[in-house]
């Protein structure tokens, strides 16, 4: 049977709660706090775009605890995320975007 990573995620935090699920050198995140900051970032990305599933979102990443989360929220949503570093060229990041047509994007 195939699980998806939402299912993993809900049946952990069940288990560990209050456990520290990602750190970086300034935060950490339990996962009662990650389930609680994706649903709410699925929510209103859902609230923006509609019921639109299944389509790109890009999120521009810094390596950071809030770029993990947003993937998360973006998979609340139905969708699915494109993680888009900022260093990369200007240019790169124009071909993706056309490429990709996403339906939203996620700065963190």
């Amino acid at each position: 049977m195939r699980r998806s990573i939402l299912e993993f995620l809900e049946e952990s935090t069940a288990k560990y709660g209050d456990k520290i699920v990602f750190g970086d050198q300034d935060n950490v995140v339990t996962y009662n706090e990650l389930s609680r900051l994706a649903r709410t970032i699925g929510t209103n990305i859902t609230d923006v775009i509609g019921d639109t599933r299944r389509r790109p979102i890009v999120v521009f990443i810094d390596r950071n605890i809030e770029s993990l989360i947003s993937f998360m929220g973006v998979v609340y949503s139905g969708n699915f995320y494109v993680p888009v570093d900022k260093l990369m060229p200007t240019a790169r990041i124009e071909s993706m975007f056309n490429t990709l047509n996403p339906v939203g994007v996620i700065m963190t």
